[in-house]
C-alpha cells in the first residue's frame, strides 16, 4: 500500500518505539520552522524483503486541514537485508533524506509541489526515490486493517 514496488502489500511495520523516537526527534527539530500549536510529527516505517518506506507527516490537529506526508523509499542491497548493522545504516540515511526534503517543506511552505509520483533522488551515491502527498497514513492504516478483517 505505501510501496514504490508492491502497492498491494502493507509489508512489516517498524516498531513503535522506534517510529515515537523519529516523531519526537523530528517533532524537536521542526518546533520552531512549523507550527506545532495546532499539529504533530507522526513517523511510519515498513519494509519488504527489497524495499524499505520511511513515512514522516506533519498532521494539523485541526480535521478539515490534511496532514502533508512525506514518503521515502530505499531499495535494499543483500548486505542491508542480510545485517541488522546495515539496515540499521540504511533507516539513517532514509531519515537523513527526510530530514533534508522535510527543511525545504518547512522553508517553502506555501510554494513547494505536492509529488504525487515517486520522483528519484540522489544522496551519497545511492539512490532514493520520494513522493509528497496530502494522504493521512494513520487512516489509510485504519482502512486497510478493516478491509482485511472483512
Amino acid at each position: 500500500m505505501f510501496f514504490r514496488k508492491y502497492e498491494e502489500i502493507t509489508g512489516i511495520e517498524l516498531p513503535k518505539q522506534w517510529r515515537q523516537s523519529i516523531s519526537q526527534s523530528f517533532g524537536e527539530y521542526f518546533k520552531e520552522k512549523l507550527d506545532f500549536s495546532s499539529a504533530s510529527i507522526q513517523s511510519f516505517g515498513f519494509h519488504h524483503v527489497d524495499e524499505l518506506v520511511i513515512i514522516i507527516s506533519y498532521v494539523p490537529e485541526e480535521e478539515l486541514k490534511s496532514p502533508i506526508s512525506l514518503f521515502i523509499s530505499k531499495d535494499l542491497s543483500e548486505k542491508e537485508k542480510n545485517s541488522e548493522r546495515e539496515f540499521k545504516k540504511a533507516k539513517d540515511s532514509v531519515l537523513d533524506i527526510a530530514g533534508i526534503i522535510f527543511k525545504d517543506i518547512s522553508e517553502n511552505q506555501k510554494d513547494f509541489e505536492y509529488l504525487l509520483r515517486w520522483t528519484e533522488y540522489d544522496f551519497r551515491k545511492e539512490k532514493y526515490h520520494y513522493k509528497i502527498t496530502r494522504e493521512n497514513i494513520s487512516l489509510s492504516i485504519k482502512t486497510e486493517e478493516i478491509l482485511r478483517e472483512s
